[in-house]
């Protein structure tokens, strides 16, 4: 069974969301030199991993990611460069095996010996991505949860479409033959995500580090936006060859 969400980033969580969807501000004058960084992904056909740390003590984030990009940026690579300057505390890349996302990680969450993205899964199994989050993940980082969370736009019967996003994930089942992959590679190409549409989710996974007195607690929640349709086949069970009829 799914871990019960913790409430407490429900409100930041949503106002991301929320932010990323709307779009710009209605302001004449920033509308001109500003998009969103939804509209951004959309046309650019990229789309983002967020890795924050949120500190108890201030209750804030450190590397939020921007809700808009001025319009003079017109590739993934001068994002990427605009990205840099504008989180600091944030290591920014383009993957390795998929260009098309990009990457933003708090830079200290990289060299945690403790962080579960940095730690590789070996695991092999027909499961939803629900059933990955508690027979999986829970047990081999318990202090790490995974919340399916999709990708709704905000107004439209939220409780119907929450139903229907639970049921989802729930019913999309995977043949999964994952070995030595690290967390954050299982959750960024190890599956095969639902990124069509008309509004495909700017951001596929996100990732919050809980900080105190500057310090990693331990506890790690993750939050997939994206709709899986299959493993990947470099995390998908090998299917056997029948006999050949001679």
């Amino acid at each position: 069974m799914l871990l019960k969400k913790r409430t407490v980033l429900s409100f930041p969580i949503a106002a991301l969301v929320a932010a990323l969807m709307t779009g710009p501000p209605t302001i004449a004058a920033v509308k001109a030199t500003t998009e969103s960084l939804a509209r951004f992904s959309r046309h650019h056909h990229c789309h983002f991993t967020v890795e924050d740390a949120y500190s108890t003590g201030k209750g804030t984030y450190i590397g939020m990611p921007p809700s808009t990009v001025p319009r003079d940026i017109k590739t993934i690579s001068e994002l990427v460069k605009w990205l840099r300057a504008k989180l600091p505390a944030c290591t920014i890349w383009r993957d390795k095996l998929d260009g098309r996302i990009i990457h933003v990680a708090y830079t200290k969450a990289l060299k945690w010996k403790a962080n579960p993205m940095n730690q590789r899964l070996t695991f092999r199994g027909t499961m939803s991505l629900p059933q990955v989050a508690s027979r999986i993940i829970h047990k081999k980082f318990r202090q790490t949860g995974l919340y399916c969370e999709g990708y709704q736009r905000v107004g439209c019967f939220p409780d119907v479409q929450g139903i229907a996003i639970e049921r989802t994930y729930r019913d999309t089942v995977m043949d999964f033959d994952v070995r030595g992959m690290t967390l954050r590679r299982f959750l960024s190409t190890g599956m095969v995500y639902n990124l069509k549409g008309r509004y495909p989710p700017p951001i596929v996974w996100r990732t919050d580090y809980f900080l105190k007195h500057g310090r990693f607690t331990g506890r790690v929640d993750i939050y997939v936006f994206a709709m899986p349709l299959r493993a990947a086949p470099s995390a998908a069970a090998k299917k056997q060859a029948g006999p050949s009829s001679k």
